[in-house]
């Protein structure tokens, strides 16, 4: 039997099995090269041997004027088509393999530096002590708990070298302290860290803390933002300055003064501030005075008590006298100064006004307490006319009656005499420029005044 005849047999019979719905309802699949190998062989057998079928097919694909031999010739370059998108659908799944495997490098290498290699800290704290010729040792020590010391990078340059502290989560590295050695190759000027504060100069090693108030110093007292910071940085070490919120800026003309407010004023303070007002006048180029107001709500004075004062030239007067009995190589710095603005002028010579001026504070009675400015009242005196606090003294007799002098520094003095209750018995206030004497006792109505 003939290849064609028992193909045309094949056909007759399947169209005699195959029903013509099924066929209809396949066609569209067909003609789009959607339906499987078999069934399409299925499909076409039944449309040679079935004449309805046929005609709808080639109604389907030919169109009015379109060749049935053309209509099959776009029909399988459909087919074509079909393939080709199913295999570049297989082909797009490479790119986004390829990102995936990307990402996962890039949080890889994300864990790697926050876990183990680290970066750069702005925050680590460095000491850095040198010893002849060229031996550096740091210590590194790190304020924030949850990070660790994961290595440091140190540079050398014209003399200059530069400690950078990486640093990472503390995770598979536990310590934030560190000590480590390094070997100059040539002379050391200046070792700083990777801030730009200057960590050793001049044979001295610098404190962090005087570093930082080195680098924030300013060149105009009119640049209140950068006054502000350095105020809060010029730390003391031991004592609170008890200074409020707040300053004003004298800079119409000169004297160009910087007034700050206070809480307290006793022997502690007042000296402390002394000190303070040193350091800022060093480190404030064009500064020439530093007051202390005094203000307390609660003895609702109205205009305030200036409690102490420095300026320029007496500032670099009582450095000199901190230094005069010293023998060491801070104190004849100190002492060979020229104006206090020579120690804003190297984080080496700040150091040695430091060191100076570092001096633990003796304690003391607060001067303005509630007594004071009830001797005040009862002597009926305005706050306003008070010349800058000088100094102090306290004697206290056998029946427990504390008598207060208070000197200024215009030459006026207050006394006043307390029982061991606190109860005033007796205040005075000799009035220098004046010539005249005000007194109170208990029990009198009024102050007595007086001709000296």
């Amino acid at each position: 039997m003939s290849e064609e005849k028992i193909y045309k047999e094949n056909s007759a019979q399947t169209a005699a099995g195959l029903p013509c719905h099924v066929v209809r309802d396949l066609l569209p699949l067909y003609i789009d090269g959607l339906t499987a190998d078999q069934t399409s062989r299925d499909i076409r057998c039944h449309l040679d041997g079935c004449e309805d079928c046929s005609k709808q097919y080639k109604a389907m694909t030919a169109g009015p004027d379109l060749p049935a031999d053309k209509a099959s010739a776009e029909h399988a370059q459909a087919g074509k088509e079909i393939d080709y998108l199913k295999k570049v659908k297989k082909r797009s799944k490479l790119p986004a393999i390829i990102i995936g495997c990307i990402a996962l490098l890039a949080i890889g290498a994300l864990v790697a530096r926050f876990l183990i290699f680290g970066s750069v800290s702005n925050s680590a704290i460095v000491r850095a002590e040198v010893e002849e010729p060229r031996e550096v040792y740091l210590t590194i020590e790190l304020p924030d708990s949850a990070m660790a010391i994961s290595g440091t990078q140190i540079e050398e340059k014209d003399g200059v070298i530069t400690v950078r502290v990486k640093t990472c989560l503390a995770g598979l590295r536990k310590s934030g302290r560190l000590a480590t050695s390094y070997t100059a190759r040539s002379d050391i000027k200046q070792i700083v860290d990777a801030n730009g504060k200057v960590l050793w100069e001049n044979g001295r090693t610098i404190e962090a803390y005087v570093a930082n108030m080195f680098q924030k110093k300013v060149k105009y007292i009119g640049n209140a933002p950068a006054v502000g910071s350095l105020v809060n940085s010029v730390w003391i070490a031991g004592v609170d300055l008890h200074l409020k919120d707040g300053m004003q800026l004298k800079t119409d003309k000169k004297p160009y003064t910087l007034i700050l407010n206070t809480e307290a004023a006793d022997n502690q303070t007042l000296g402390v501030q002394h000190k303070h007002a040193i350091l800022l006048l060093a480190l404030i180029e064009n500064l020439d005075r530093v007051e202390y107001m005094y203000q307390n709500p609660s003895y609702k004075i109205e205009i305030p008590l200036v409690v102490n004062a420095m300026d320029s030239g007496n500032a670099l007067e009582q450095a000199k006298k901190l230094a005069m009995y010293g023998g060491s190589n801070s104190a004849e710095i100190v002492r060979n100064a020229s104006s206090i603005k020579d120690f804003g002028k190297s984080a080496s010579a700040l150091q040695a006004l430091v060191d100076v001026l570092e001096k633990d504070p003796n304690t003391a009675e607060p001067i303005l307490n509630e007594e004071f400015f009830r001797a005040i009242v009862k002597l009926e005196l305005k706050t306003e006319d008070l010349s800058v606090i000088g100094s102090s003294f306290t004697t206290q007799d056998a029946e427990g009656n504390r008598s207060v002098t208070i000197g200024f520094v215009n030459g006026d003095v207050l006394n006043y005499v307390c029982r061991r209750d606190r109860v005033m018995i007796s205040a005075s206030y000799t009035d220098k420029a004046a010539n005249k004497l005000y007194s109170w006792e208990d029990g009198q109505d009024g102050v007595t005044i007086k001709d000296l």
